[in-house]
């Protein structure tokens, strides 16, 4: 399985055909700018909530490659009205299967409202089954004791998870939360797209290493096997 990250919030997983978008925000990022949306040909789009900055370039990438779009039932029917192809809602607790992907919607603290200022439903996370890794994509959110209990059911093995603060998890959160879920790796997101979201690097990652955790920071158009 190859994972590749977009930068924000946004990444890939990819595996025997199958193709896996996570939160689509890559034009409008100006770290992305060196990235070619239609270089990126998914099969399937997740969406974790509705805010611009996970879902702007949902509806160009989907009706570039008739991708399915996946995501709250707030969240579908709102792009429903701009994109025309295949659409799965879910909830919490929801699971779709593509290939040999299973994923799965949990909880996670944060809202939800579409560009437009409407109702985007509740905000979610992915945990994201494979023959060969775990993972759980917390999507954005506080630290929860939730994360326990997704440790205990569905034992992840990395996770992705937003390290930026102020409307997140900050790099302190995120080890508390890689120790609840029992994830040694964790994959950062959601930091430097904008100023107030701006980390120190080394610094983020000494605050992992000093827990006997690893983070993992992934430049943007850079793909890893897992």
């Amino acid at each position: 399985m190859k994972l590749t990250y977009w930068g924000h919030s946004c990444f890939s997983l990819e595996g025997q055909g199958i193709h896996l978008l996570f939160d689509p925000f890559i034009g409008p990022n100006p770290l992305a700018k060196h990235i070619e949306i239609s270089e990126i040909r998914p099969t399937h789009i997740f969406i974790s909530h509705g805010h611009e900055d996970h879902m702007a370039d949902a509806v160009e990438i989907a009706t570039t490659n008739q991708a399915t779009i996946i995501g709250s039932f707030e969240v579908v029917n709102w792009i429903s009205k701009h994109y025309k192809g295949n659409f799965h809602s879910l909830n919490i607790g929801g699971l779709v299967s593509a290939g040999q992907f299973n994923v799965k919607a949990v909880g996670a603290t944060h809202s939800s409202s579409m560009p437009d200022g409407s109702y985007g439903g509740v905000a979610m996370g992915f945990v994201i089954s494979h023959p060969s890794k775990r993972l759980y994509y917390s999507g954005d959110t506080g630290l929860s004791f939730d994360m326990k209990m997704v440790g205990e059911i569905h034992k992840p093995e990395i996770g992705l998870f937003p390290i930026g603060g102020t409307f997140t998890m900050d790099p302190a959160d995120a080890t508390l939360a890689a120790a609840y879920c029992g994830v040694s790796e964790v994959i950062g997101l959601h930091f430097d797209t904008f100023g107030i979201i701006e980390i120190d690097k080394k610094s983020a990652q000494e605050c992992f290493r000093s827990k006997n955790k690893k983070l993992s920071l992934i430049n943007i158009g850079e793909s890893v096997d897992l």
